[in-house]
């Protein structure tokens, strides 16, 4: 009789750790549940965030003379280029060429340059010029008054293919 009375406690001891061990085998299967939704929810959350940050935290696309960046003002001008000669500018041959805002044309005939009137288009403002790209809004010029701007040219010949042409203008900041 005592054996099996041993033997019956064991067994209800087995038995009680048998519930016991599903019952935290559950527990522990809930709380992976619950930190796999965690894990769910903050990714959701890491790409919401993402698709909602402004373009300018995202890689910018390189602006070309094609590409039309967006921006807060546009108008139609009327367009000419010009270089950096000293002699097409009122200078003497040999004198070095400088824009309105103190650019050394000169030694930078590459420059990405645009003469504009500065009640238009501020002095300084990066632009964007419909076949020239972008540039900085860097000079005056004795004929440039209200909607026209003078493109600055790397040299006679390019100048010269330019013209005269109506083109759009972007003001990007």
């Amino acid at each position: 009789a005592k054996a099996r009375e041993a033997a019956k406690a064991q067994a209800d001891a087995e038995a009680q750790a048998a519930a016991e061990a599903r019952e935290a085998a559950k527990a522990q299967e809930a709380a992976e549940a619950r930190e796999a939704a965690k894990a769910q929810e903050a990714a959701k959350a890491r790409e919401a965030a993402k698709a909602q940050k402004p373009a300018t935290q995202q890689p910018a696309a390189k602006e070309t003379e094609t590409s039309t960046p967006s921006s807060s003002r546009e108008l139609r001008v009327v367009a000419t280029a010009y270089t950096a000669d000293p002699l097409e500018n009122g200078y003497k041959a040999g004198d070095q060429v400088k824009s309105a805002m103190g650019h050394n044309l000169t030694a930078n005939p590459n420059m990405k340059l645009i003469a504009v009137d500065p009640s238009v288009i501020p002095l300084g403002s990066k632009v964007w010029v419909e076949g020239y790209g972008v540039a900085i809004a860097g000079d005056t010029g004795g004929a440039i008054k209200g909607n026209k701007i003078d493109v600055l040219m790397p040299d006679k010949g390019t100048s010269s293919s330019w013209g005269r042409k109506t083109v759009t203008v972007k003001v990007l900041n």
